[in-house]
């Protein structure tokens, strides 16, 4: 199979998983509405539709959904940028254990074929990597930095939840995803910071150890 081929299942299968987010997202939404209306009561319906945890994952589904849907577009159309947007997103994803992981790790094998660069049209790779890398880690320091004033935040939010309950209350939840709707973000954001400044240090490394053997196989240094 050719980088051709490659690149046009890489462009559909992204397009797959833009499609997979949304029914996720509709299917979370479904599941709540049917929690609600199963148990015959109207305030736990919209209580279930309306909660900020459960809402957070629905809009993460429909967020995640549109980067998918224009990376896989733009490898079918062969745009450039395209290189760039698809390997952040394949970074991202090699934590979505298995299908997530299975489709990053196809994705990266594609796209740093020496081939892919010119099929997308862009110049020679070793420069479409080094600004891709650059954007990564510039991703990942944004992310960590924001992650602390998220914590922070939520942690006071946090206490002022907690306060409003009865010491019965407190006891039942106190683990309660309360914790989730406040401080899971901030430390998500962190966590996803380190493994994208991870791929751009392993990038880097990689990008120079074929720099280096490109040189050393250069006719002029032999």
């Amino acid at each position: 199979m050719g980088t051709q081929e490659h690149l046009t299942n890489l462009g559909r299968l992204y397009l797959v998983w833009g499609a997979l987010n949304v029914l996720f997202a509709i299917g979370a939404l479904a599941a709540m509405a049917a929690t609600g209306l199963l148990s015959g009561n109207a305030q736990e319906v919209t209580e279930a539709v309306t909660s900020d945890v459960r809402s957070a994952v629905v809009a993460i589904g429909l967020l995640a959904a549109v980067p998918a849907f224009i990376g896989g577009i733009g490898l079918l159309k062969r745009k450039s940028w395209s290189w760039s947007l698809v390997y952040i997103l394949a970074c991202m994803s090699l934590l979505n254990v298995p299908l997530g992981t299975a489709i990053a790790i196809y994705a990266l094998w594609v796209l740093t074929r020496p081939e892919t660069a010119q099929s997308l049209g862009v110049g020679a790779n070793t420069s479409l990597m080094r600004r891709t890398i650059k954007v990564t880690l510039a991703l990942s320091l944004v992310l960590m930095i924001a992650s602390y004033p998220a914590c922070n935040l939520g942690e006071h939010a946090v206490r002022g939840e907690l306060s409003k309950l009865s010491p019965t209350e407190l006891d039942q939840r106190q683990f309660d995803m309360v914790y989730a709707r406040w401080v899971l973000p901030g430390i998500a954001m962190f966590l996803w910071g380190t493994m994208l400044a991870l791929v751009a240090i392993v990038s880097w490394l990689v990008e120079r150890r074929r720099r280096g053997r490109q040189k050393a196989g250069a006719p002029g240094d032999r």
